[in-house]
Order: C-alpha cells, then structure tokens, then sequence
C-alpha cells in the first residue's frame, strides 16, 4: 500500500474526467478532436476494424476549439482549426464521443470554415472514418 500525504491534492489515482478546464493559460488552445472518436477501433465500410489513433496518427487533422488561452490571437472558442500530423497533445478526457488535446496556437495551420450545414459536416466525417481515409 502507498503512503499517502494529507496535503496533497492530487495523485495518479484520480479520475480528471471529473474536472473541466475553465481557462487555457497563454497561447494555448484545448480541442475537441471530430476525427477521432473516443472509440479505439472502429469499423469501416469493407468491415474491417482500424485503429483511430493509427488512422489519424500521420494525417492532418480537424478540430474545434473548446477554449482558448488568454494570448490567442487568432483561434477562438467554436472555431475549427487544422493542425499538423503529430499534433495535438492527447487530452484529458472525451466529450460529445470524441477525444479532446491540446496545443499552442503557433502549431495551428489556420482556421477553417465547412462549407455546408453541420449535420453535412457531421456526416462527412464520419463518412471519411468509416472509409478508412
């Protein structure tokens, strides 16, 4: 069994799905990631099963900003941006069944407008996924 210290907040034991994150410091941003689902494995449209963090790992990727940090300039909160192959960090936790990252906004290549309605833009990507692109 592990010492514990009575004056310590946290552990690696605790469960940060639990806490949001109110406000990024500096420039950097926190992404909800729409090309990957929180899904590890997910079938395509010939049934076979790949890897989401395999897919997406040499790709560039789309993403929508859930918070910015106080010195962005560019990136806002709802904003769509594309970010290099490798990036972004893995995040904390998943929401709406996607995984969440972060990155400095210097990394960004842009923001990006779809151009269609949401649910064209929903069905697009998973569309791509199931594809296997």
């Amino acid at each position: 069994m592990r010492d514990t210290n009575p004056n310590q907040i946290a552990n690696y034991d605790i469960n940060y799905k639990k806490w949001n994150i109110k406000q990024c410091q500096g420039p950097w941003l926190w992404l909800l990631m729409v090309d990957e689902p929180e899904e590890d494995f997910i079938q395509t449209q010939s049934g076979i099963h790949i890897n989401t963090q395999t897919h997406v790992k040499n790709a560039f990727r789309v993403a929508k900003v859930i918070k910015a940090g106080v010195d962005c300039k560019v990136a806002k909160e709802g904003d769509f941006v594309l970010t290099p192959p490798g990036n972004p960090l893995v995040g904390h936790k998943t929401m709406e069944g996607y995984k969440t990252g972060f990155i400095r906004e210097e990394m960004i290549l842009g923001t990006l407008e779809f151009d269609g309605t949401k649910d064209e833009m929903i069905q697009a990507i998973k569309e791509d996924l199931q594809a296997g692109l």
